[in-house]
Order: C-alpha cells, then sequence, then structure tokens
C-alpha cells in the first residue's frame, strides 16, 4: 500500500473470499519506506476567524450536518485529541439529590436502582442551548455513565436524563451521592483547544491554541463510527478469514456513540474487529484517534498475533479478547491470541473505565 491518506467510506470488510493460504498469505502491508493511512475522518475546511462569547474563535459551516446526514463527537487538529467544551472546568459537580431515593439510606440501595432525574447543586445546569446534545458523564462504581439531558426544571433545580442510569445514584457503595460533569455545552465554550459542533447550524466551532494559525494546521473529524476494518468469517460454517497479515499500516479516526455502560467499557466496539478469524496477524501498526477500543479479536478467532502495534489517542482501551458469553460450541472458542511487544498509551478519553487489555471468554491468551 503506498503512502498517502485513504479515506473510507465504509469500513473495509474481509470474508473467508479474502484469506490466503498457508503457503501463500495474503500481506497487506506498508510500501517500503512509505506511511499509509487508513482512515475514517474527513478534513474540515472553510473555517473563519470570529469573535464568539467574546473569544476569537474559527467557525466553519458544514452542510452535511445543518442537513443532518452527519454529526461527530470528536474532532483532531494536527493529530491531537480536541476536547467538547465541559463544566465544571476542572474537578467535578457532585449529585444533590436524588427524588425517586427520597427517605432512604443511599447505602441500603440496590445496585441497579439506576434513575433518569436528579437534583443538581446552584447553577450547575442551565437551560443551555441544544440541550438534548448535552451530556452528562457520572462517574461511580467502577464505570462512567454518559447521558444525554432530556430536560432542566425551568428555574428549579432538577435535571431529567434521556434513559435511566444503569447502577443506582451513588457514589460507589459510600452513603453519598456520585461525581459527575457535563460535556458540550456551546455557553462554556471558552478555553483554547476546545470545540463545539451546532448540529442545527451546522456550524463548528474551535477556540485555537497557542500558536495555531488557519491554513497552518489540519482539523478532522470522524466521519465512520466505531470501525475501520472487519474480518467476518463463520466459524460455524468453516468459512473462516484465514493467513491475513497487516504489516506497517496505520488505522485512524473513527467517531463514537452512546452506548451501555459496563465494567471495563467491555460493550465499546474495536476499530479492528476480528470474527471467525485465524491465522491472522497484525504487526507494527498503529491504531490512534478512535472512538472506542483499538482492537477487538471476538468469538471464533484462534491463532491469531497482534504485535509491536502502536495503540493511541483511544476513546476507550487498547485490545478486547474474547466475549463476555461462554461459547456454545468449540467454534465459537477464542482461542490460542498472542498480545507481544505493543504499546498501549492514552486511553479512556471518553469511556474512562475501559482498560489496556481485556481478556473475556477465551483461553490460551499470552
Amino acid at each position: 500500500v503506498r503512502g498517502g491518506v485513504y479515506y473510507l467510506d465504509s469500513p473495509l470488510v474481509l470474508t473467508h473470499e479474502d484469506s490466503g493460504s498457508e503457503g501463500c498469505p495474503v500481506v497487506w502491508e506498508a510500501y517500503p519506506g512509505e506511511k499509509p493511512v487508513i482512515s475514517g475522518g474527513r478534513v474540515v475546511e472553510g473555517f473563519e476567524e470570529r469573535v464568539v462569547g467574546g473569544r476569537s474563535a474559527w467557525v466553519a459551516y458544514l452542510p452535511d450536518v445543518a442537513q443532518g446526514e452527519w454529526y461527530f463527537r470528536q474532532l483532531f487538529v494536527n493529530g491531537e485529541r480536541r476536547p467538547r467544551s465541559r463544566l465544571p472546568k476542572s474537578g467535578f459537580y457532585r449529585v444533590a439529590g436524588v427524588p425517586a431515593y427520597a427517605g432512604r439510606r443511599l447505602a441500603e440501595l440496590q445496585l441497579f436502582e439506576g434513575v433518569d432525574e436528579f437534583e443538581f447543586g446552584p447553577g450547575d445546569i442551565k437551560a443551555w442551548r441544544n440541550i438534548h446534545d448535552v451530556d452528562v458523564v457520572v462517574l461511580h462504581f467502577w464505570v462512567e455513565e454518559r447521558i444525554p439531558i432530556a430536560s432542566v426544571d425551568p428555574g428549579g433545580s432538577k435535571v431529567k436524563l434521556s434513559q435511566k442510569t444503569v447502577f443506582a445514584l451513588r457514589d460507589g457503595f459510600a452513603n453519598e451521592y456520585p461525581r459527575y460533569y457535563l460535556e458540550n455545552v456551546f455557553e462554556a465554550l471558552s478555553e483554547p483547544g476546545e470545540w463545539y459542533l451546532d448540529r442545527g447550524t451546522g456550524q463548528l466551532f474551535y477556540i485555537p491554541k497557542s500558536g495555531e494559525r488557519l491554513g497552518e494546521v489540519t482539523v478532522t473529524a470522524p466521519k465512520l463510527l466505531w470501525r475501520l476494518l472487519e474480518l467476518k468469517g463463520d466459524s460455524e460454517k468453516g468459512a473462516y478469514v484465514e493467513h491475513v497479515v497487516f504489516r506497517g499500516l496505520t488505522f485512524e479516526c473513527t467517531d463514537w456513540a452512546h452506548t451501555l455502560s459496563a465494567q471495563a467499557a467491555v460493550n465499546v466496539p474495536g476499530a479492528l474487529y476480528l470474527e471467525g478469524a485465524r491465522n491472522v496477524a497484525i504487526e507494527n501498526c498503529t491504531v490512534r484517534n478512535v472512538g472506542g477500543y483499538a482492537i477487538e479479536i471476538s468469538g471464533g478467532c484462534s491463532n491469531v498475533r497482534v504485535a509491536n502495534c502502536d495503540l493511541h489517542g483511544l476513546g476507550a482501551g487498547g485490545i478486547k479478547v474474547g466475549t463476555q458469553h461462554v461459547p456454545k460450541s468449540t467454534a465459537e472458542q477464542t482461542e490460542f491470541i498472542d498480545i507481544v511487544g505493543n504499546r498501549i498509551r492514552d486511553c479512556g478519553a471518553v469511556f474512562h473505565s475501559a482498560v489496556g487489555v481485556w481478556v473475556g471468554q477465551a483461553r490460551a491468551v499470552r
């Protein structure tokens, strides 16, 4: 694969028909001395300098966003992740009360007594612009729960969430309410490096960092959700994707979506996804700036090697191996997986509970 950036309109999907053989594997690799990049993003152009909320900002109009055809939750400038505007600017708020728990001790609540409403402290939440796009991120137990706001009590102190939390709204097993923060608040757009996308007007707002100048930086937003590459075989039918090697390639830029919060963010997908694959190697590759996990080796996979890869700038964690459910047959088993010499860093940007390497129902993983 020659050097340059290849922008995907959909994930690259390989099936049994794309397999090699033991004596003649199919190898996807970088041309010697060149750096090919497989991207799920798009370069954003057309910025103009304006004053927004008293601060100098860049503003670009994106017709696809205004028409409801595109919305993204991540932004990268010169390959570096930039945060959505949040409150508070440092630290956290704390839930002030939960009407559904009135008269009860928090320590006595059942684990899964989730709620969709809570009380907040004075001024912590307001009826902001595009309130349904504001996320409440609750940090409790061993997870973060990221849920959009449904409504705010006008002039009051209650916020309604778009769905119930999975876990009881308390700080772990302590007898106190949990911490939380708010993300994607237009009125909070104030710090260098912060950005906001207005889906109604199609405008992208970005406050540049010191030294950044229009025309001298590359701004990229994800177009694809979660995945860039899928190896999808059928292990039950013996139709594996097999004898395939990826070497020296860079995979980057996917988005995330709201998903069920679970321990280690185990429900969050990987950008490179393998199912029903065997005798596959991913070597000296880079996976960066993605919304979820970097690599997911799911059911029916065997003899897979991930070696000397650089996995960073991740919305979730590094590598997931196996499944949450017990395999129903030997064909569904995930086994003989080697994870060797990889560098996994800068994880959990979105799903804070994610881990470097997660291993579920799998055997012979080293």
